[in-house]
């Protein structure tokens, strides 16, 4: 197979996210995200969303008093459709809940050896079941065989300010450990529509 040259126009590629081998599928990460809906006032407003802010949510929902144990994590293949993005307990290593569905990709590109894959993908949220965003996700494998992803993530939500508007949000998420890739389903390109073996 040729090299794929498409460039995908979404938010750029950004914070550099790979896990822990030792965690098996999946990885303590840290999240950034920008918000932007409506005050009372009718202007356009910024919050900012972290881990700490999608722990604290989850654990509201949840009836969870002890955060401390609270872990945000991203779990490859953590839906048989994609890979999530969840809060945990890691003494436990229970999901507590799930916060991010990144899932059915619409278009994937590969270099020849397949050591390299950019993907974009549909975001569902924790309670959604409709689809509420992008997400663009890049997979590498290294001569060691470790994977490393990067990706960025933009979504919105409803009900979540206080005049009841959407926001729109836009965000990084990353880790500084790598994987190994007997325990990441790398894409499978055979079949695909949008991949071109030909060219």
């Amino acid at each position: 197979m040729n090299a794929i040259k498409r460039l995908i126009f979404t938010s750029s590629i950004g914070a550099l996210l790979c896990y822990s081998a030792s965690a098996q599928d999946s990885a303590q990460i840290r999240f950034s995200a920008a918000c932007r809906t409506l005050n009372g006032a009718g202007n356009i407003v910024r919050k900012n969303i972290s881990n700490q802010t999608l722990i604290r949510e989850c654990a509201t929902d949840n009836n969870v008093t002890n955060r401390h144990p609270l872990e945000l994590v991203y779990h490859f293949n953590g839906d048989q459709n994609g890979d999530t993005i969840e809060v945990v307990n890691r003494r436990t290593d229970a999901v507590v809940c799930t916060k991010f569905k990144l899932l059915f990709p619409m278009e994937m590109i590969s270099n020849d050896d397949g050591s390299e894959t950019v993907q974009l993908l549909k975001v569902f949220g924790d309670q959604q079941s409709e689809e509420i965003g992008t997400a663009v996700v890049r997979k590498t494998t290294n001569a060691k065989g470790k994977v490393r992803v990067s990706g960025t993530i933009n979504y919105f939500m409803v009900g979540e300010s206080e005049t009841n508007s959407p926001s729109i949000c836009t965000g990084t998420f990353n880790s500084g450990s790598t994987a190994s890739s007997s325990a990441v389903s790398l894409p499978d390109f055979s079949g695909f529509g949008g991949m071109d073996n030909n060219q």
